[in-house]
């Protein structure tokens, strides 16, 4: 489960990016507009927003995880 791997530190920071949206941070986080040493975008991958909330990149879109890493 993905608050587990936060939780356990499997995850970490790679660097930031800006967007209007989900999709067009993925569309950007893919084309090769992502931080440098970064991956592109995948499924799995955890997106924290400017207001410290976590969603997960999921095979069908984009899932809010529920907290608040800033807390």
């Amino acid at each position: 489960d993905v608050k587990n791997a936060i939780y356990d530190g499997d995850y970490n920071f790679v660097g930031e990016m800006n967007a209007e949206n989900l999709d067009e941070l993925f569309h950007i986080g893919n084309t090769g507009g992502q931080p440098n040493g970064a991956a592109s975008l995948s499924v799995g991958d955890v997106i924290v927003d400017e207001h410290g909330g976590t969603i997960a990149i999921s095979p069908e879109g984009f899932d809010l995880i529920g907290f608040d890493l800033t807390a």
